[in-house]
């Protein structure tokens, strides 16, 4: 399954401030059902257009995690990352389609500490997700990743063609962004959904 499967199939209906991200089929087995996109405006200074998108997965397991990764490494998040419209000249090239055609990636770098399942050669590799600012514009999606600098996580990772104004570029991404990621808690690891498991859980 493509990256933007589901949003490359999308449309979008203006309807004052809002607009409504009706999201087409998807091979995935937990698809996003619906979402919306939200412009506003910075509360202060220069204008800053915000565009948040909301959406959902349909009930998911590990098991679907695991059937979907390459590969699932303990890594640890360097802060060291690049925000940029999906465009060689780096602009929003569908001002009218932001969030169906025209998306801002974020491309961090992650060390990976420890391979758990699967293959991945390099000790560090560059993770592509959705989201993030670029000059006065920005995107927010409901299931962001915003990692912390220094900390570990436990990521399912893939490789996917991800869409671009010329074609597309593959990458390493999160499975289903911030579902593929978890967090140490202290009882076991937590994804950005709410799901918990203990370590060995996460990779049988």
């Amino acid at each position: 399954m493509r990256m933007l499967a589901g949003l490359a199939g999308a449309a979008i209906v203006a309807a004052g401030a809002w607009a409504i991200l009706a999201l087409g089929p998807t091979s995935s087995p937990n698809p996003r059902t619906v979402g919306a996109v939200e412009e506003t405006p910075a509360p202060a200074g220069p204008r800053q257009t915000h565009y948040r998108v909301s959406a959902s997965y349909a009930q998911y397991t590990l098991q679907d995690l695991r059937t979907q990764a390459e590969a699932v490494v303990l890594f640890t998040a360097t802060g060291v990352f690049r925000t940029h419209w999906n465009d060689a000249a780096n602009l929003p090239w569908a001002l009218g389609e932001v969030g169906k055609k025209s998306h801002i990636y974020r491309d961090e770098t992650i060390v990976v500490t420890k391979v758990l399942s699967g293959s991945i050669a390099a000790s560090s590799i560059i993770v592509r997700a959705l989201g993030g600012t670029v000059g006065d514009m920005s995107i927010e999606y409901e299931e962001d990743v915003r990692l912390q600098a220094g900390k570990s996580y436990i990521g399912f990772l893939r490789r996917e063609d991800t869409p671009t104004q010329e074609g597309s570029e593959r990458f390493w991404t999160f499975v289903w962004q911030g579902n593929g990621v978890f967090t140490q808690t202290g009882t076991g690891w937590q994804n950005y959904a709410g799901m918990t498991a203990s370590a060995a859980d996460l990779v049988q």
